[in-house]
């Protein structure tokens, strides 16, 4: 069987959008929390297969299968693991290292042809950097950006001819055929015949998270336009879904990547010792992007220009990687136009420190509120209150809320009350469902009908009940680390009832105590076939739980009590019977069962 790394198969399910496969089966709608549809699985009437987006896992709450994109292309094909991984990588367009490909023959010679070409592109602009008159007024532009030399050799710059053929005739020099020039987009067609699409730039390659070289970047260094131009689409490269940086950034990464707009930025970065700095490819983060950046990353510092434009992407940012599982940050930048700028008037020490005091997303949007409306202004304060408290009421946590309401409330004089009350309403407005968050709910877990294997006998419901409550109780251990501490304190891996949910919990536990939050993608990848099903229920919770300590205590409860009444209905013994009955009858006393 072929070995693929863990880094590629990441590499291969970030690049296939888990809502853009299932939609190619399954007719999709939006719904709370990600899309539903009609199982392929099962026949049903009323939908029941959800999928998310930001976990990127499908589950079924009719049949039960659920998975990654991987499970669901298994399972939709007939196909085993390894061509899965070959199908999925032939879609985004990925090599894979091996001779044997789902790609045609043909296709993968003319990949691997553009790769060549592409480095070779590189090799012949970094020569022309070099060269003492060709690459002399690229040479004096980074001078004066203060990029060093051996900067230049790590990021591969080079200077692209002043001429409209040169790099045509250059390539035609090593053997390159006029069609497999234009299937690189080096080289571009006219009327009037073939002409290179760089000329008179400042190049930057742009490397796969292999390093392959599967485009270019190019600046312009006077005024001409377009300022930046980047390789077209090919079969190598699309800019929607490779991201400028990353594959150095990786390798340093431990917890946090910061996300610049320009190439110019990120090598600045890096020269200053900030070697976590990424960029995209010339367009704004697409949600491909941010699933990229939330897999090698748990914050993102959105590190954008502080001009109108930057705001407006950086906005669009904070969308989209809210959507996944990384945390959000926004620096900003006083006295500096972009990164590039900062680090050059104040230095590293400095953008560390920046780092440390950037804002929240919630934040930052509020702050941005602030700067828009006059708070001196009584109509302009209300404005505000009301733009306020529609950002507040996306919050999932009380206690965000609570804080992010002081902070309002300080700024424009408006009583917390007030404030709450506001919340309230848009809550109520936008999304029935989270209007539970501000009232308690005595049963704190799953209220959907627990379905009983009759196979488990005389005990079915009560197991099913068990394994209900202990599959909620491994979700909240996986989604925050304060509620695992709160689980791992009373229940170890083994007190779990099935293999799989023991699993689960060694596989969340260890995650956190190595300092990572726990990948459901990762896990589930992991396990045998035949656990992927029920394992996927975990990691796919939908319940809102008005407080989590209060959920973690309640489902511990009732998975004490289910334990105590299996046993009650497994004893034999009349006398040990009775002492367990009278141990149930106490607990459900002093708990409130």
């Amino acid at each position: 069987m072929a070995f693929y790394s863990d880094e590629l198969i990441s590499e291969i399910m970030a690049a296939n959008d888990i809502v853009d496969i299932v939609s190619s089966y399954v007719s999709l709608k939006r719904s709370s929390g990600g899309y539903m549809g009609l199982c392929p699985f099962h026949n049903e009437k009323t939908p029941s297969f959800h999928v998310s987006q930001s976990k990127q896992l499908y589950h079924c709450f009719g049949c039960g299968e659920g998975g990654t994109v991987i499970h669901f292309i298994m399972k939709m094909e007939n196909l085993d693991f390894v061509e899965t991984i070959k199908y999925l990588a032939d879609r985004a367009g990925i090599a894979l290292p091996e001779e044997r490909s789902f790609v045609s023959d043909e296709m993968h010679e003319k990949r691997r042809t553009v790769f060549e070409m592409n480095k070779e592109a590189a090799r012949f602009f970094y020569q022309r950097l070099e060269d003492a008159q060709k690459g002399q007024e690229v040479r004096e532009y980074l001078a004066k950006r203060q990029l060093s030399k051996k900067t230049a050799m790590k990021f591969g710059l080079g200077v692209s001819g002043s001429s409209a053929g040169e790099l045509l005739e250059h390539l035609k020099a090593k053997g390159y055929s006029l069609e497999e020039m234009l299937l690189s987009g080096l080289i571009m067609k006219n009327e009037r015949g073939c002409y290179d699409r760089f000329r008179k730039r400042l190049m930057f390659p742009i490397f796969d998270l292999r390093s392959n070289i599967i485009g270019f970047g190019g600046r312009v260094l006077d005024d001409s336009m377009p300022k930046y131009l980047n390789s077209p689409e090919t079969i190598v490269f699309n800019k929607g879904s490779n991201i400028f940086g990353l594959n150095i950034a990786k390798n340093y990464i431990k917890d946090s990547l910061i996300l610049v707009e320009g190439y110019m930025d990120v090598i600045s970065l890096h020269q200053a010792g900030i070697q976590t700095a990424v960029a995209t490819l010339g367009t704004a983060l697409t949600e491909e992007q941010a699933r990229i950046l939330a897999r090698y990353a748990k914050t993102i510092y959105i590190c954008y220009d502080s001009d109108e434009a930057g705001r407006k992407a950086t906005l669009r940012a904070i969308e989209l990687i809210e959507n996944t599982s990384a945390k959000v940050m926004v620096c900003d930048f006083t006295g500096a136009k972009d990164p590039d700028e900062f680090i050059k008037l104040k230095g590293t020490e400095a953008f560390l420190r920046m780092l440390k005091s950037s804002w929240s997303a919630v934040m930052y949007k509020i702050e941005l509120l602030k700067r828009k409306y006059n708070l001196d202004d009584i109509e302009e304060k209300i404005a505000f209150v009301k733009e306020a408290a529609l950002i507040l009421a996306q919050l999932k946590s009380d206690v965000e809320i609570e804080a992010y309401v002081g902070k309002v409330s300080d700024y424009c004089g408006i009583s917390r009350e007030s404030l709450f009350a506001e919340i309230r309403k848009n809550v109520a407005k936008n999304n029935k469902q989270d209007r539970s968050r501000y009232y308690k709910d005595k049963n704190v877990y799953n209220k959907r009908e627990i379905k009983p294997n009759m196979a488990e006998g005389k005990d079915a419901f009560t197991t099913a009940k068990l394994y209900e409550a202990e599959r909620a109780l491994l979700a909240l251990a996986a989604e925050r680390k304060d509620l695992f501490s709160a689980v791992k304190e009373k229940m170890s891996p083994k007190d779990f009832a099935k293999g799989v949910y023991q699993n689960a919990a060694e596989y969340i536990y260890t995650a956190w105590e190595a300092g990572k939050e726990p990948d459901a993608q990762e896990f589930l990848n992991s396990l045998p076939a035949d656990e992927v099903k029920e394992a996927s229920s975990i990691f796919f919770r939908i319940v809102t739980y008005h407080d989590g300590l209060e959920a973690v205590n309640s489902l511990m409860h009732t998975i004490q009590d289910e334990k105590l009444t299996i046993a009650i209905r497994n004893e034999q013994d009349f006398m040990k019977k009775s002492e367990l009955i009278q141990k149930q009858q106490l607990f459900r006393k002093e708990g409130q069962v």
